[in-house]
């Protein structure tokens, strides 16, 4: 079966620790003053996502030669949906560890590719259904999916730049070599990481084109089983998977009250 996932790569920074989500791990006054803060009045760091911007692109513009740029494109068009994403945050998302003193945490941003034509595969290893299946992501089968990860991370170094020529005490601790395209393989071949955002291996399509299940979430050949989740996409959409996996467990919910004679939401 098909499987496709966002493939991520990150450039990560030291920063005062106070400005970095490891300042509740390194700070354990400030995380229960934070804590505490949060219970009483909703507010603080417990109040805020770790994710609180994100930048979407379309690679081909990047890197431009200037801050500002015409829209000229439709935004509707499929062929003008974003193919990259940066997610900006302020905490270390690898399982590396960096030597980095506890008066100073992490920054990073972490350059994903939202359009990929790599994929991968899941497959069964017996019959035996407690046994795991092999799972083959696939990850760059494509060499086309190197092009908007470089990309982006040429973005990502200019911001960080701008960042420390701004005065602010950023540091480099994960960063390319370069930003040739040899030197960014390199970096990328070395740091790549999934995004977990694992969809399209139960595909909506006929069972003849490899598809798992038909236009109303059913398995093909089975009855009384649907699925509703990220797997049913025939390839994964070019945005976080929450809201559209939410769409098609409503959309499921609806399928299943109308075939009892129940009604269903317009």
């Amino acid at each position: 079966m098909h499987n496709q996932d966002h493939i991520s790569v990150p450039v990560i920074y030291k920063v005062p620790v106070t400005d970095s989500i490891e300042v509740l791990m390194e700070k354990p006054l400030v995380a229960i003053g934070s804590l505490l803060q949060y219970i009483f009045t909703g507010k603080g760091i417990f109040g805020t996502q770790v994710q609180q911007a994100n930048i979407m692109a379309y690679s081909s513009l990047l890197p431009l030669p200037t801050t500002t740029m015409t829209a000229n494109t439709d935004s509707h068009a499929h062929a003008d949906i974003p193919d990259v994403e940066i997610m900006i945050i302020p905490v270390n998302p690898t399982d590396r560890k960096f030597d980095v003193p506890k008066t100073h945490g992490t920054f990073s941003y972490i350059c994903t590719a939202l359009r990929p034509k790599s994929a991968g595969s899941v497959s069964l290893t017996s019959t035996n259904p407690r046994d795991q299946p092999l799972c083959d992501l696939g990850t760059l089968s494509h060499d086309d999916d190197r092009i908007p990860v470089r990309n982006s991370l040429r973005l990502a170094l200019v911001l960080g730049r701008a960042v420390q020529e701004s005065g602010y005490p950023m540091d480099d601790l994960l960063i390319p070599a370069s930003e040739s395209d040899a030197d960014l393989d390199t970096f990328i071949d070395a740091n790549l990481t999934t995004t977990y955002h694992y969809s399209s291996s139960c595909r909506m399509n006929e069972e003849a084109q490899m598809g798992v299940v038909d236009d109303e979430l059913k398995v093909h050949g089975i009855v009384g089983l649907r699925i509703a989740d990220a797997s049913i996409f025939p390839g994964i959409p070019a945005c976080h998977l929450q809201a559209p996996v939410v769409m098609v467990a409503e959309r499921c919910a609806d399928l299943i009250k109308s075939s009892y004679g129940g009604s269903v939401l317009s």
